[in-house]
């Protein structure tokens, strides 16, 4: 959360008359190694460039008349349908993967899609979820092409409710005269800060780029830059450098900032917020006679025998590890002596530190709320390495993909980890990139990084409200709110970026009233893996809105609505993502009429999805 907050500090030290250093250091970190991307969908939009002319190709309108209600999305670089759905329909085959090759070989074969191309990324034909899905990426002349991909998406009866087809057809010849070790300087010349260690991905990419309108290809290598752990932030870059240029064409930080029984003290929401006495699940206890211990959720032991047992409890158990970052070690009691059904407080002050008790807790939520959404899903059932109350900054928490972050009190800000909404923010960027892993799936664009995030929170709190009491002596102070000022307009800005597809989500949550079951469909929707590339958040958010309804629907047929089609609709079209947003009324105008009399005026609609126009 890093640039959102730290610009939001800026903007206090002129109204409050906060010291200027803190300005300085958020104007600094605003312009520290920038994200970098080629794509600019909004930009293109703003132009007037789409893909809604390909509707009226032959190519789709062959398709359409054996599936006269199916609609699609279109690349307007590619004219592929980039997000098509409609009512199920079978096609031949014994397998889903030989229906899905089917489906491309015959019925969208007028795509020439480069189907000896496509390498197997999924194929679920057994699945536990409400669908079942083959992807695929593509492979030209030995080069993977990034971000490519193509999804069918089959009902458990087989058949096909939807597809995504973002592949190249028009890739040419392409050499390289750099080295892997000569473009991994490039990447790194282009960092401000200092570099700890990098490398240099031996193979060859392709990444596909808009240029004009057009597609243009470049042969690429992946660095991985690690940058120093310093006040400003460490850093895990990954860049995309031109194999001939040597120019960095794509680079994304990993690192996403913001931002007996044992008992112990929290905060339920922050600081401000009356402390409660609660259970600490999962925490480990270890004593030298009978070995080590976890409680049960609930914060409870179960001890052999009958007598008193004595050891020492540590701020760690099955999903989180507390570490004071001072020391490098956990906080632990030793020497502590649980008695028949007694109870432990474990020290909430001095060396220990409120916070982290806070932190554990809260992390202990986050990890369960996780769980009790994709049961199935273990990849996060592990100890969290979580830093409570760093000095090395102020005003911030981070992820950095091992560990989560959070900074101590300084005289702008009260410390992050008072604050239970940023462990579950900073740990939901965790659940993003493991989840989509889990699912076959890459996690890599920053601004659904920070929506998801943010959703992650807002889904166990039921608050509009993202880091409230963050400031110092202001309890109504907050990051983001989402019952204001709705976000949708992409600005360029991961955080910004992202408030449109969390607040999208938040209000769909709204519309539904059933909080349970309505954050139940988030954490379905993300078995869709939708992504893009940063820089086009326009398509990727619609594509989770079609994923939305089809995780919705249950007779395998979004065009006659869903269970909840309208609370979905209006939550993502308060954001300006609509389901008919590309509708274009095109009529041949009179110059001349009868003022007295009647005449008909004749015009024509295309949409990308035409069932719903009405």
């Amino acid at each position: 959360m890093t640039k959102h907050i730290l610009k939001k500090i800026a903007l206090a030290a002129c109204i409050f008359l906060q010291t200027n250093a803190i300005a300085q250091d958020g104007h600094e970190l605003e312009l520290l190694n920038p994200d970098i991307t080629p794509y600019h969908q909004a930009l293109d939009e703003m132009n007037g460039l789409n893909g809604l002319k390909f509707n009226l190709q032959p190519q789709w309108i062959q398709f359409q008349q054996q599936h006269p209600k199916w609609g699609a999305k279109f690349n307007p670089y590619t004219g592929m349908p980039a997000k098509s759905a409609g009512p199920a329909f079978s096609i031949s085959g014994s397998t889903i993967l030989e229906k899905a090759k089917n489906l491309l070989t015959n019925e969208l074969a007028a795509y020439k899609i480069p189907f000896n191309e496509l390498v197997v990324t999924r194929n679920k034909e057994q699945s536990e979820s409400k669908y079942k899905h083959v992807d695929f990426k593509q492979i030209h002349n030995g080069y993977e092409v990034l971000f490519s991909k193509l999804q069918v998406r089959f009902s458990q009866q087989n058949q096909i409710v939807s597809f995504a087809v973002n592949t190249f057809n028009d890739i040419p010849t392409l050499t390289a005269s750099l080295t892997p070790a000569i473009a991994e300087q490039f990447a790194n010349q282009a960092l401000t800060t200092t570099i700890v260690s990098s490398v240099a991905d031996k193979n060859l990419l392709i990444l596909p780029i808009t240029n004009e309108g057009k597609m243009n290809y470049k042969l690429v290598y992946k660095v991985k830059t690690n940058t120093q752990d310093t006040k400003e932030m460490e850093g895990i870059y990954t860049s995309y450098v031109d194999a001939n240029t040597g120019a960095v064409l794509y680079r994304t930080n990993l690192i996403k900032h913001i931002t007996g029984t044992a008992k112990g003290y929290i905060y339920p929401s922050n600081k401000w917020s009356v402390k409660q006495y609660v259970n600490l699940p999962h925490i480990e206890f270890n004593s030298p006679g009978l070995g080590t211990f976890n409680a049960n959720s609930a914060g409870v032991f179960n001890f052999p025998g009958t007598g008193n047992v004595t050891g020492t409890l540590r701020l760690q158990g099955l999903w989180c590890e507390v570490e004071d970052p001072a020391t490098g070690t956990t906080p632990q009691m030793n020497n502590v002596t649980f008695t028949s059904n007694g109870t432990i407080d474990f020290d909430s002050v001095s060396a220990n530190g409120f916070n982290k008790v806070n932190m554990y807790y809260h992390v202990n939520v986050i990890h369960d709320f996780m769980k009790s959404k994709v049961p199935s899903f273990v990849a996060m059932d592990v100890p969290m390495l979580t830093r409570v109350d760093r000095t090395d900054g102020t005003c911030n928490a981070f992820y950095n993909g091992s560990s989560i972050n959070f900074y101590a009190d300084s005289a702008a800000c009260n410390a992050t980890g008072s604050i239970g909404d940023v462990a579950y923010h900073e740990y939901g960027h965790g659940i993003n990139y493991e989840l989509y892993d889990y699912h076959n799936g890459q996690f890599n664009n920053g601004a659904l990084g920070e929506g998801y995030a943010d959703a992650w929170a807002f889904s166990i709190t039921q608050d509009a409200k993202i880091g409230p009491g963050f400031y110092k002596n202001q309890p109504g102070s907050v990051i983001r709110r989402y019952d204001i000022d709705p976000k949708d307009d992409i600005v360029g800005e991961v955080h910004a970026d992202g408030e449109i597809i969390a607040g999208a989500w938040y209000d769909t949550y709204l519309n539904w009233a059933d909080w349970t079951a309505s954050s139940q469909l988030f954490a379905d929707c993300q078995e869709g893996i939708a992504m893009y590339p940063d820089g086009q958040e326009g398509p990727l958010y619609y594509d989770i809105l079609i994923d939305a309804l089809q995780y919705d629907d249950t007779d395998n047929d979004i065009t006659n609505g869903t269970p909840h089609f309208n609370a979905i609709v209006n939550g993502f079209a308060k954001h300006q993502i609509y389901l008919i947003g590309d509708a274009t009324i095109t009529h041949t105008p009179t110059d001349y009429v009868n003022l007295n009399g009647t005449f008909n005026v004749a015009g024509s609609v295309t949409a990308s999805f035409p069932v719903f126009v009405g």
